[in-house]
């Protein structure tokens, strides 16, 4: 598969229409598996919601993540990256990924 999981740190239903067609294309190659999809609780619901009306719901996997839980980015323990605070005036509960192995936050 060319993407193995996508890291959100905000959702917006109304452009969500890129990232099911990702998925669906994830689903349709990789023998079914739904495209982990890392997110807070907030935007794993929205994306949930907004997967059910797209009739998407079985190509996307929505994955809560809170801060300090570590991801597996490929489910193999290569690469795992950490959820880190990141406020700014406007969104003041932001979060990050870092990944320590090259101390990027994305």
């Amino acid at each position: 598969a060319d993407v193995a999981c996508v890291l959100l740190t905000r959702f917006d239903p109304k452009a969500a229409r890129a990232l099911f067609s990702v998925a669906r294309r994830h689903y349709n190659t990789c023998d079914g598996e739904p495209l982990p999809v890392f997110a807070s609780k907030p935007a794993a619901d929205a994306l949930a919601e907004a997967a059910e009306k797209a009739n998407a719901a079985e190509c996307v996997e929505p994955v809560v993540v809170k801060l300090g839980d570590a991801v597996d980015v490929f489910g193999d323990g290569t690469r795992m990256l950490s959820t880190v605070p990141l406020p700014t005036p406007r969104w003041p509960y932001a979060t990050a990924f870092h990944d320590a192995t090259t101390n990027v936050a994305f």
